[in-house]
């Protein structure tokens, strides 16, 4: 309404002028009122500028360096069902995070351990080198037996029995010659070091009654440059005793017990290889050895009492 006023007072006031300035040529009707609709549209047209130019409440379009949010869609977006929890503490650099790992517990077996029996000791007789012994173990039970040994000396131990017995033989310096789980029930071979050394015998899955042997050769050594010599000893009725000397493959091992009536030889190599048999009966022995190495050569007391023998013994 203001505006329509102003335009009225505006429109008198332009024909007012326009009438003082044409003193020479008196314009008609038509002619103001073309003025004033002239004047009229520019002075429309000036506020129309003004207008546009003055501020606005409208938010400014986002510059160059603003990024405009993009409109809401109408698809609805489904809440999560659970939101990840966040920590509140960071893990320092150094920090590495374990994996979790099952866990085995190790719970006593049912079987309980083998009982071990106090050692007995072994000794030989004078004027032997081996013994036999009786012995007996219960269910789930070792017997042990102990004898002293030196460095180097050969060993041979072995275990006899109707039932099942296993052979175990270690010394005490914590040596194991023959453990338990090779099932063994003989060994024989060269100690390595001077003190006790345990047999043991070990009864699964039932008690057994056994015997134990062992024998411990006496060593045979010529005096240098010869190439034989005699042994000499007594050996307790139906007992014997164990030489052991070293030959070489090729040479010729010439041997007998004397006196002969009474006496019988046994040869084998330390390997097992069997020469001459005690079951024979023979007292002499003369051959070509087969291998080198150390051979056992045993005197058997085939009398029921002692014997004194004397053993010529040659290698060459």
């Amino acid at each position: 309404m203001n505006k329509t006023r102003f335009i009225g007072i505006l429109l008198l006031l332009s024909g007012l002028l326009l009438a003082s300035c044409a003193r020479y040529q008196p314009l008609t009707f038509e002619d103001l009122q073309t003025q004033a609709a002239l004047f009229a549209q520019a002075t429309l047209t000036r506020i129309a500028l003004d207008t546009l130019a003055a501020p606005t409440s409208t938010i400014p379009a986002p510059t160059a360096t603003e990024t405009a949010s993009p409109l809401p869609t109408d698809t609805p977006v489904p809440p999560p069902t659970q939101a990840p929890a966040l920590s509140a503490t960071l893990l320092p650099p150094t920090e590495t995070r374990v994996p979790t790992v099952g866990i085995t517990y190790i719970t006593q077996s049912a079987t309980p351990r083998p009982v071990v029996y106090d050692p007995i000791r072994l000794s030989f007789a004078e004027g032997t080198t081996n013994i036999t012994q009786e012995g007996s173990a219960a269910y789930n039970s070792v017997r042990r037996y102990v004898f002293w040994a030196a460095k180097n000396q050969f060993v041979s131990i072995s275990l006899s029995s109707a039932g099942k017995v296993v052979l175990g033989v270690s010394g005490a310096n914590g040596t194991v010659l023959l453990p338990f789980s090779a099932g063994k029930t003989s060994y024989s071979g060269y100690l390595n070091d001077n003190g006790d050394w345990y047999i043991d015998a070990a009864a699964n899955p039932q008690a057994v009654n056994f015997t134990v042997y062992l024998e411990i050769p006496e060593r045979l050594s010529f005096p240098a440059g010869a190439y034989g010599m005699t042994a000499a000893g007594k050996i307790p009725a139906g007992r014997s005793h164990n030489f052991l000397v070293w030959a070489n493959k090729g040479q010729r091992l010439k041997v007998s017990a004397q006196p002969g009536a009474g006496a019988a030889l046994a040869i084998v190599h330390v390997d097992g290889t069997e020469l001459l048999s005690a079951s024979a009966g023979a007292a002499s022995y003369n051959d070509m050895l087969p291998k080198a190495g150390d051979y056992i050569i045993t005197v058997v007391n085939l009398t029921g009492s002692p014997l004194n023998f004397s053993l010529p013994i040659e290698i060459r």
